[in-house]
């Protein structure tokens, strides 16, 4: 049992999303409260019902496929907003606060519910620098790439507090460093 989950008014708006959205989700069916949640966050992605679809390349596809295979699991799926596309205003949350080498940065955040996924759209300069057929950085081993995915892994330690979910599925390298940054604490 965790204390830190979405308190029952959230679950009740998620509900209410579910219901708005059983078209594209089908029959209306509230998750129980003790459904396992994972946490994905991906920088390819697709959000079906706003008709974004960011690369689709191989990681994409995979978790474009658990979206839609793991209809039993309450999912996070963090994403970044990418230049050149104009997202929707859902549920303005909280603004990430995070620091790299002493400089503070301020990610915009807002959430948006569709079926069993929480997508987390993250907003930043340094992520709307990108675009929807290159979401990556062009290099890996430059100071700008160092700083865009030491953003990307503090947002996803940040979305893994807020949410508190059973399990952070690491796609792959882009978010490895995520749980350094919850030290000394640990999913």
């Amino acid at each position: 049992n965790r204390d830190h989950r979405r308190s029952n008014e959230t679950t009740s708006t998620l509900a209410l999303r579910h219901s708005s959205s059983s078209t594209l989700c089908g029959p209306t069916v509230v998750p129980p409260p003790d459904q396992r949640t994972v946490l994905i966050a991906t920088m390819e992605y697709d959000i079906s019902d706003w008709a974004i679809k960011i690369k689709i390349g191989g990681l994409g596809v995979m978790a474009q496929l658990m979206g839609q295979s793991l209809e039993h699991q309450n999912l996070i799926w963090v994403v970044p907003c990418v230049g050149g596309i104009e997202y929707p205003i859902d549920e303005p949350a909280d603004s990430m606060e995070i620091m790299i080498m002493g400089k503070p940065y301020q990610i915009q955040v807002q959430y948006h519910v569709l079926c069993n996924i929480t997508y987390v759209l993250l907003d930043a300069p340094m992520f709307r620098e990108r675009s929807k057929a290159d979401p990556y950085p062009a290099r890996m081993d430059d100071m700008e790439s160092a700083i865009y995915y030491s953003a990307w892994n503090q947002c996803i330690a940040e979305a893994i507090r807020r949410f508190q979910p059973d399990l952070y599925h690491i796609n792959d390298y882009h978010g490895a460093l995520a749980p350094v940054y919850l030290l000394p604490e640990t999913i």
